[in-house]
């Protein structure tokens, strides 16, 4: 068992200008490597800018404009992807119990742990480009032009 715990931590994962990669925290060795994209006129593109990110039980999840991205801890593989609303800033999330919650420019979305979208509202009010602090009774992400705090 505590062999099993000390895995858990074993991979230091680093996320920036569109890659996700994970180094390993005993010896700083590449791990792993995953390149956020997206199409554009048929032709596959690196996304620019933050990103959030998130390790819970085993996988690495990352928000980007577009996207929440889901990967495996250990080998950095894709585990699954979902397209969200539109956004001119960098969404905010915060993982509560079962569920996802992002706050973006435009919308709150609510997903489950396999990326089913719950709900999704239209957000309310004007809020400032310094992106959005969100969350519930002792679990707040605070979110910021340099990426959540």
């Amino acid at each position: 068992m505590h062999r099993e715990a000390a895995d858990e931590r074993s991979i230091l994962v680093i996320a920036g200008n569109a890659e996700i990669a994970g180094y390993e925290r005993a010896t700083g060795k590449l791990v792993w490597k995953h390149e956020l994209t997206t199409k554009i006129l048929g032709m596959t593109a690196k996304l620019g800018g933050a990103v959030e990110l998130e390790i819970r039980a085993g996988r690495v999840y990352v928000t980007s404009r577009e996207a929440i991205l889901c990967l495996d801890y250990r080998t950095g593989a894709k585990i699954g992807e979902v397209k969200l609303a539109s956004s001119s800033l960098r969404p905010t999330f915060v993982i509560d119990g079962d569920h996802l919650y992002v706050a973006s420019s435009t919308t709150i979305e609510c997903f489950t742990m396999t990326g089913e979208r719950v709900w999704s509202a239209k957000r309310e009010g004007v809020f400032g480009s310094d992106g959005f602090a969100l969350g519930f009774p002792g679990n707040i992400r605070q979110g910021d032009e340099r990426g959540a705090h």
